[in-house]
């Protein structure tokens, strides 16, 4: 019977050993998901996309979005290198 409760207890602490580190990974994962999401530009068939460039700057544009089936508006800061910020 000692030896079921052994094996029994070396089982579970297993599975909360498996479950907290399944946590913790989904937890670190998830700012870097949305960083991910971030640097994306949602575009749809239904988008306007205007292009904006800024004077005196080569390196640089700025992007209107106006996705009409969300009625969703943003404006990003867009350089060689990806999206710099969104506003």
């Amino acid at each position: 019977m000692s030896v079921m409760k052994t094996n029994a207890n070396k089982y579970i602490k297993k599975i909360i050993f498996v479950c907290m580190l399944t946590f913790i990974i989904s937890i670190l994962l998830v700012p870097v998901w949305m960083l991910y999401q971030r640097r994306q530009i949602e575009i749809t068939a239904d988008s306007i996309v205007t292009v904006y460039k800024i004077p005196d700057e080569k390196r640089n544009i700025l992007l209107y979005v106006n996705n009409g089936y969300y009625n969703d508006e943003n404006l990003y800061f867009v350089s060689r290198e990806g999206i710099e910020s969104r506003f």
